[in-house]
């Protein structure tokens, strides 16, 4: 109904315009016509035509609100549904804590390094014989990898970007001098998606994209209330072909089929990042118009 009204207001307009005062006018006019056919006159006044006009026209305008009062109310009714099985997604950024110590790195494991070495290579075949084995699972978690040629999801931090994670990007390099300590530009951003509504959000797709790119997202997942899912964002390349403002989005549905939106931001230029997790529930248009 407000979609019409904006579409056709004028003609809107102008039609009860002359409900109300052009066909008065028309039927003032036509009694002051004397008709030569007898079969053309009337046994009522032009008064009584205005007055039984007037009965009509208000017993329209009765059913009309009559109409649009149910029509509003069980608009009202829906809505109030909508709200008790509404779902919510809260972004939290997660804090994080390193215990590397560089200096230990050099002085600490000097004298175990070969068993750190069989320890390391044991790890590393016990790794690949579980990433062998077929499993099955419920995707609760991603990584947003930001490189030069776009943004990859992975369900696991690679091991080299694991090292500057939890290093906080420091490290030790050799020099002509020895070794010296060098720090790694890098952006991590731990996250944690929950749903805190009334209902469950089904459907719930997650991506991260440049805001000019296409907008990609991971496989739909459901969300009850409560449920959380994580999120990492990570990037080890900050140069100009990753500057820009990439669009965190979660699209996801209620159990009335009712569509919503939340976007978030992540601007990063050549002095740093700023991650906004403000934002606003949008109900989409296609779910308004669908009703």
């Amino acid at each position: 109904m407000k979609n019409l009204f904006k579409k056709y207001w004028i003609l809107l307009i102008l039609v009860a315009l002359f409900l109300l005062f052009g066909i008065p006018v028309i039927i003032n006019s036509l009694y002051k016509i004397h008709p030569s056919c007898e079969f053309f006159s009337t046994e009522w006044s032009a008064g009584d035509a205005l007055t039984y006009y007037g009965m009509l026209l208000g017993a329209t305008g009765t059913v009309l609100g009559v109409f649009l009062s149910i029509r509003y109310s069980q608009k009202s009714y829906r809505e109030d549904i909508r709200f008790r099985s509404l779902p919510f997604l809260s972004l939290t950024q997660l804090m994080s804590q390193s215990n590397y110590r560089p200096l230990d790195e050099i002085y600490g494991n000097g004298l175990d390094g070969l068993s750190k070495r069989v320890k390391e290579g044991i790890e590393a075949q016990k790794s690949m014989s579980e990433e062998s084995e077929y499993k099955e699972f419920l995707l609760s978690e991603v990584y947003f990898i930001i490189k030069k040629d776009g943004v990859e999801s992975l369900k696991t931090l690679p091991k080299e970007y694991e090292r500057i994670v939890h290093q906080r990007g420091l490290s030790w390099e050799n020099t002509g001098n020895g070794k010296a300590l060098s720090a790694t530009p890098h952006i991590t951003i731990p996250l944690e998606i929950e749903n805190v509504g009334n209902g469950p959000a089904l459907r719930v797709r997650i991506g991260l994209n440049k805001e000019e790119n296409e907008q990609l997202f991971l496989p739909a997942t459901q969300l009850r209330c409560h449920d959380q899912f994580y999120v990492h964002i990570f990037s080890a390349e900050i140069e100009d072909t990753t500057f820009g403002t990439y669009l965190l989005t979660l699209h996801y549905y209620d159990i009335y089929n009712n569509e919503y939106e939340q976007i978030f931001t992540l601007d990063i230029n050549s002095d740093g990042y700023i991650f906004n997790l403000e934002s606003q529930q949008v109900l989409t248009e296609d779910a308004e118009e669908n009703k």
